[in-house]
């Protein structure tokens, strides 16, 4: 089955190439299934090979281990050989660019967008509707594998807190902010430990993000195509206090706090084109303050 999708991915770019289009490419690292248009379903999951060394090695990052969708973002995960993960991807890329070279040199390939997160998007992957979460529930952590846990108990006993552990009252996916400690009124977001922890979760994510696209910008060095890379529009929830959907995404934002400047610093310094989400919607869908403070963040930039 294999083969044959990826003969067919290839006899379309050929077709495309022939017929002199220009073509948006993604590179989609990651597993994801999305409820598009008429209710049908597109599923893109990992090897059973891949899932069984993931769950052998805790490798996958949810609070219940029942989503394995997205791979830990600790850079001390092994995979494969002694591999990490951001190495499989840029072999990946190079097996692409391999595979593309005519059709790269001649420039119809305008864009690769490198995926960095379920369905190519720069996101954890917080609300997963396969296992359960419901428009418009706040999400879940995805920080929980071994590895960022030891990620984090370092990160705080060099901090001066060793006593710090990883959030265990922020509620379940379908949970509304004010049904958790974490992100109810006073809640532990706003402590001097959840500032701390989203912090360092919000990074962990534009770290995962810089790497890659480190690597695809070695990878594809002097070709004609450019770089590009997804971010989520979240829009549920924003308009509450905490902005619960945003922050359990990986996206630091809060009304006195701009977490979206970070990942627009590290974009432009990967010349990577920002495609954001979501945008196309009507305002009642969406509150076009997000549009107004993602625009203000990206056009300083």
């Amino acid at each position: 089955m294999g083969n044959q999708v990826c003969n067919q991915t290839m006899f379309q770019f050929l077709l495309c190439f022939r017929w002199e289009l220009l073509m948006l490419t993604m590179l989609s690292c990651h597993s994801t299934s999305v409820v598009a248009m008429l209710e049908t379903v597109f599923s893109s999951h990992y090897p059973n090979g891949c899932l069984q060394l993931g769950m052998k090695t805790l490798m996958f990052s949810t609070l219940t281990d029942q989503a394995p969708g997205i791979v830990s973002t600790s850079r001390q995960v092994l995979t494969f050989e002694g591999r990490t993960a951001v190495q499989i991807y840029s072999d990946y890329m190079k097996s692409f660019k391999e595979a593309m070279s005519e059709i790269l040199e001649s420039g119809s390939i305008s864009d690769i967008e490198v995926g960095l997160g379920p369905a190519g998007e720069m996101r954890y992957r917080s609300y997963p509707e396969t296992q359960g979460w419901a428009f418009p529930g706040i999400g879940e952590f995805q920080c929980y594998d071994k590895y960022l846990k030891a990620d984090f108990k370092a990160a705080a006993i060099k901090a001066g807190h060793p006593e710090w552990d990883l959030p265990d009252n922020a509620g379940t996916y379908n949970d509304t902010p004010g049904d958790t400690e974490f992100f109810g009124t006073n809640g532990t977001y706003l402590t001097e430990k959840g500032i701390f922890f989203l912090t360092w979760y919000s990074n962990k994510l534009i770290e995962h993000g810089d790497q890659i696209l480190e690597e695809a910008n070695k990878v594809f060095a002097g070709t004609k195509t450019r770089l590009a890379a997804k971010v989520s529009g979240i829009h549920w929830r924003y308009k509450d206090q905490s902005h619960a959907a945003e922050i359990t995404t990986g996206y630091y934002n809060l009304d006195n706090r701009d977490g979206y400047r970070p990942l627009a610093r590290m974009l432009c310094r990967h010349h990577a084109t920002l495609d954001f989400t979501c945008l196309e919607m009507r305002d009642s869908e969406q509150p076009e303050l997000l549009k107004v403070v993602l625009k203000n963040s990206f056009n300083r930039f």
